[in-house]
């Protein structure tokens, strides 16, 4: 059953106790929040499944390697098709393991109460909580992009590398991430049972993947389909007449904006919600 994170404090006007006077700064709550990750060794959890992501993005089969070093053609769109694929196969898991380990703290220890009582209300702590988990997302994201591409020259890719479109999607994955923490860090806060909220994460990564495949219109009904929306590389021509390849394209900005702004949106209205709710 859902419930709203408890035991919540209620503010001062809904006639509750009111948080303690001078309360912790933002820049305190954050490090605060840093300080957890740490404890709670979400880093480690993060290496982890960026270990995942590399396993399936790096030129690590002879075939991988021989196609970047005697390539015919631009092999760097096919390796970031390659890096879109494991990213969205990974991400929606990372984003919700993270969230749900770093709001369950809050449940299992009282910590909404506790942290209600030095002036950080519920909404105010899980905007502290996104920041510090976009400071984890930040390195997993540039090693999930950097790394692919310092892969294929160190195994002989000699063709120059268009930097635009690779730059262009980590900067979009890195925003969608981060929106998608956000929105798993509501659904952690409102329900006690943190299996459900990784759940969703296990369900997205494969609506994910799979949405790479999807029809345009469909990928942008799902918010996992996001992660397909931002690919900027496309397959065209047909395997059987040889005409097959790669090539870079530009995702669909205007539905790919629109999404992260309608999240964001989301997320600063029901953490404010949090802020006034009542027990």
């Amino acid at each position: 059953m859902t419930t709203t994170p408890g035991p919540l404090p209620t503010s001062p006007a809904a006639g509750g106790p009111a948080p303690a006077a001078g309360g912790l700064s933002w820049a305190t709550a954050v490090r605060l929040e840093v300080a957890k990750t740490r404890r709670l060794r979400l880093w480690p959890v993060a290496l982890a499944l960026l270990g995942v992501c590399l396993a399936l993005s790096l030129p690590v089969s002879a075939s991988a390697r021989d196609h970047l070093a005697n390539a015919v053609r631009d092999p760097w769109p096919d390796r970031l098709l390659t890096v879109s694929m494991s990213a969205a196969l990974v991400s929606p898991l990372l984003v919700s393991v993270l969230a749900s380990r770093l709001v369950d703290v809050e449940h299992t220890g009282g910590g909404w109460n506790l942290s209600a009582t030095m002036g950080l209300t519920p909404g105010r702590l899980c905007r502290a909580k996104l920041t510090a988990l976009a400071g984890v997302l930040a390195p997993v994201v540039v090693l999930q992009v950097a790394l692919p591409v310092v892969a294929g020259r160190l195994v002989g890719a000699t063709w120059a590398l268009d930097t635009a479109p690779w730059l262009a999607y980590g900067l979009s994955l890195f925003v969608l991430d981060v929106v998608a923490c956000g929105l798993h860090l509501l659904l952690a806060a409102l329900v006690d049972n943190q299996i459900i909220c990784v759940g969703v994460g296990f369900l997205g990564s494969f609506i994910s993947l799979f949405a790479l495949l999807m029809p345009p219109w469909l990928t942008h009904l799902v918010p996992w389909g996001y992660w397909a929306a931002i690919t900027p590389a496309v397959t065209v021509g047909d395997l059987d007449d040889g005409a097959f390849q790669v090539v870079y394209t530009s995702p669909d900005w205007p539905w790919v904006i629109g999404f992260l702004l309608l999240a964001a949106t989301t997320f600063a209205a029901a953490t404010a919600r949090l802020d006034r709710i009542e027990r």
